[in-house]
């Protein structure tokens, strides 16, 4: 298992785990014409090219993978399956009231939406729906940005159905966290395995009869004739779907509007039955907390502990996708994991891995298709693609066949050229620079605040600027 190309190394624990020998499907060696291709066997391409084939079951369609199914962020993140999307908020502030919680609705059915789909398949991915817990934790000024944070819920129009504050004693009845000061909880998140569950999208599509190709990346795309090139052969389609998100290397327009961002994480050794009293999440719930380093976690269903945290941007917009756990990247999520749980000091660490997710330059999620070049393009998750890949999927699919939906209608479906769209990144070293200023920031944020000696004005002054900072990235 050391050496297979698909180990824990390389493919992190997920798939490694639930694949121990797993073997790519055949590669495409030939020239071929499909009614569709896709380019991506993650959730998003998976998704599509599955309510395709339940909307219109004559169309022929091809998917074509770099690695094998799941090998990207779909098979890489912390295994949230959520039911909202990022950066929909901002999408929807021109709506009614009454149109907002439509949205919202939508959003909440992701998971009865995935659920039901892994029921009719007889899929376990392990799904359990207990929630999700955003904890104010280590230092008080957590406290006032998880109450800002729960006031800008109510102001997007959420109710305490949605996202309710937990109080510090409520909080420790969920999740004993160190220096847990409270925090918001909301039911409409789920734990699951993600690669069990995108394994098994991929063998449910070629059910229905999609070809799938896997080690054959795309190392061509011909825009006006649809024509698709990878090392041994070709697909010609009428209308092809980019859905590479963030692992999009080989292909140049995607890369100009979605920034490649790196997460890592740790997986722990099962934990004893003693320790889990101690931390919590009796529901597997998951969990976060309220600093800028995108600290995340879940309890998995055989008792280890999945911790993430930290994104970074390498020049260029390079992917990486193999870690060992001896990496000094890996020492922020070490020391971080027993800050916040110190009972976990004498636990064993499995592994530890990283993955690529994609962030558009307006920071909100998209579903584009020009009926004009056929030329299709989806996602822009910024980390949340579990399960706003599945909705994304949808209305993807009712654009490109045409169907007049109340999702063909919503403010992420765009029926355009995707230039037209989307905005551009701007070009090296820009992108670059801006990244390294704003983890600098963050950095600089977290150890103030985090140290209990340092001068209130200083942290005053550094939360201050990391929030306009970050308010600039996102406006302009």
């Amino acid at each position: 298992m050391a050496n297979h190309p698909y180990n824990n190394k390389r493919a992190g624990y997920w798939l490694s785990s639930h694949e121990p020998q797993l073997q790519p499907r055949a590669k495409l060696n030939e020239d071929i014409h499909a009614d569709i291709a896709i380019v991506g066997a993650g959730f998003t391409g998976l998704w599509t090219a599955w309510y395709l084939k339940k909307h219109a079951p004559q169309l022929s369609i091809a998917v074509l993978e770099a690695e094998v199914a799941g090998f990207g962020a779909s098979g890489r993140n912390g295994g949230w399956l959520m039911g909202s999307m990022e950066g929909v908020d901002s999408l929807v502030e021109g709506l009614s009231p009454s149109q907002r919680q439509d949205v919202h609705t939508l959003c909440y059915g992701i998971i009865d939406e995935v659920r039901a789909f892994t029921l009719e398949q007889d899929l376990d991915c392990d799904l359990q729906q207990g929630g999700a817990i955003y904890a104010a934790a280590r230092y008080p000024e957590q406290l006032e940005s998880m109450q800002e944070l729960l006031a800008y819920f109510r102001s997007c129009g959420y109710d305490e159905s949605a996202y309710h504050w937990l109080s510090k004693d409520e909080l420790a009845k969920q999740l004993r966290i160190k220096n847990g000061y409270g925090g918001i909880y909301t039911p409409h998140v789920a734990a699951i395995n993600p690669a069990k569950l995108v394994r098994g999208l991929a063998v449910a599509v070629e059910q229905q009869g999609v070809v799938l190709y896997e080690h054959s990346a795309v190392t061509g795309f011909d825009q006006s004739t649809g024509l698709l090139k990878t090392v041994d052969g070709s697909v010609r389609a009428d209308r092809v779907v980019l859905a590479t998100e963030g692992f999009n290397q080989w292909l140049t327009m995607p890369r100009r509007y979605v920034l490649p961002i790196q997460s890592q994480i740790l997986v722990t050794e099962p934990l004893t039955d003693a320790l889990w009293d101690e931390i919590g999440l009796d529901r597997r719930q998951v969990f976060a907390d309220g600093g800028r380093q995108s600290i995340y976690g879940q309890k998995t269903a055989d008792k280890r502990l999945v911790f993430g945290a930290r994104a970074s941007y390498l020049y260029g917009g390079q992917v990486r996708y193999e870690y060992d756990l001896s990496d000094p990247s890996f020492n922020f999520h070490k020391d971080m994991l027993l800050t916040l749980f110190p009972m976990l000091s004498g636990s064993g660490l499995s592994c530890g891995w990283g993955g690529t997710l994609g962030v558009p330059r307006k920071f909100r999620p998209h579903a584009i298709f020009d009926p004009g070049s056929g030329i299709a393009m989806a996602g822009g998750y910024g980390g949340e693609g579990v399960g706003a890949s599945n909705l994304i999927a949808r209305t993807l699919v009712d654009l490109i066949l045409e169907r007049q939906t109340g999702l063909s209608n919503m403010p992420w479906a765009h029926r355009m050229a995707p230039g037209k769209a989307l905005r551009r990144w701007e070009p090296e070293p820009f992108r670059w620079l801006t990244a390294k200023l704003v983890t600098q920031f963050f950095a600089w944020e977290e150890q103030l605040l985090s140290n209990p000696q340092a001068a209130g004005w200083k942290k005053r002054m550094i939360r201050k600027t990391t929030g306009q900072l970050a308010r600039i990235v996102h406006l302009h």
